[in-house]
């Protein structure tokens, strides 16, 4: 790892296209990139250059996720349930039966479903900058996508949503990206409605008694339009964004570039053992002394990558005995006395690296 990229906090993806063609010895590229995002193998970020205003909120289960119970809302005096109720008692009779009996009361959730089985509360609104994490559903995984059909000559996306734009930092504080109905053309009297009212003027071919229309209907409504703004708090001038501001920027942290590369080093190294996949504990067939060296000299090189330093003989042998899986041969877990004796420190001598790894080993 070099130490310039060990400083950065993050990479634009044109860079981190250099810098994984490097580390893998073949050619990477920003296709390849997003495919990494989408199927939520990279983390993509987006760095705020000017900030934005977002809605924070809580992510939770669906038993804690905002709703309502459908006899405790109602819509001019008619309560959901009602409501409900009178629509089956419509369906009932068009197939044919007398009276519908009357349904129970339900639970319908308002938060926004952002992963599988975790739910967005909105909470507060406020401004955010700097980095922040896609997360991969709703608008961005539309977005990216869409990007890389564009760029793979793929068909056209035309899927939908409706669940906007949802960031989060590493920590798990999480918000919904919010843009001013100033920024939506569809909006009467939006700065963007006057833009696209100015292109139809300066393109089309209109008469000046319709020029002079539009702009007195365009110049009423932005005047209503910037009254309306003025006398109502700003969150209610905001709605949830489809798209980033064009002045978000698209970066990778250098934190899952590590991540992903880590990843990338156990699946092609078939004697590293996911201890997850393992709970009752693992055996290399193989009972020599050899295979604890072997473990070592892995340990001391990715050290080495991912940490400051060369590591001791000591400390190799705290980061085996730390995983947890490491026996003898009759079932006894290894303490660090007896893993220390197993090995040497080759590595002090050939200067190779490590990431802790998760294994167990069967010994004498």
């Amino acid at each position: 790892m070099s130490k310039l990229f060990s400083l950065k906090k993050w990479l634009t993806i044109d860079d981190a296209e250099k810098y994984l063609t490097v580390i893998f010895g073949e050619a990477v590229s920003r296709t390849d990139i997003l495919r990494l995002v989408l199927d939520e193998q990279l983390t993509l970020s987006a760095n705020f250059i000017n900030g934005a205003y977002a809605i924070h909120g809580e992510v939770v289960d669906i038993d804690n996720a905002d709703s309502f119970m459908s006899n405790e809302r109602s819509v001019g005096g008619v309560t959901y349930h009602s409501m409900m109720n009178d629509m089956l008692g419509d369906i009932r009779k068009v197939e044919g039966i007398d009276m519908p009996p009357e349904s129970q009361p339900y639970r319908t959730i308002t938060a926004d479903e952002i992963r599988d089985g975790e739910f967005f509360n909105n909470r507060e609104f406020s401004h955010i900058e700097g980095v922040w994490d896609l997360v991969m559903s709703g608008d961005n995984k539309h977005n990216i996508e869409h990007e890389y059909q564009y760029l793979t000559n793929g068909p056209e996306v035309t899927l939908m949503s409706l669940d906007g734009i949802y960031l989060e930092k590493p920590d798990g504080t999480t918000c919904n990206l919010q843009v001013s109905f100033d920024e939506n053309e569809y909006q009467a009297g939006s700065q963007a409605h006057l833009n696209s009212v100015d292109a139809l003027i300066n393109f089309g071919d209109l008469s000046e008694d319709k020029i002079s229309e539009l702009r007195a209907e365009t110049d009423a409504a932005r005047d209503k339009y910037l009254f309306e703004k003025k006398n109502k708090k700003r969150e209610d001038d905001y709605h949830s964004a489809s798209q980033l501001p064009d002045d978000a920027v698209l970066v990778i942290r250098t934190g899952a570039i590590q991540e992903l590369i880590s990843r990338l080093d156990c699946a092609e190294d078939g004697e590293i053992i996911n201890a997850d996949d393992y709970p009752n504990g693992c055996h290399i067939a193989d009972t020599s002394n050899h295979n604890i060296q072997e473990l070592a000299n892995k340990a001391a090189a990715q050290f080495e990558r991912y940490r400051t330093g060369t590591p001791s003989k000591r400390q190799i042998a705290k980061i085996i005995f730390d995983s947890g899986l490491v026996f003898k041969k009759y079932g006894e877990p290894a303490d660090e006395d007896y893993i220390e004796r197993q090995f040497k420190s080759l590595w002090l001598k050939n200067r190779l690296c490590l990431k802790i790894p998760f294994f167990t080993v069967l010994t004498n």
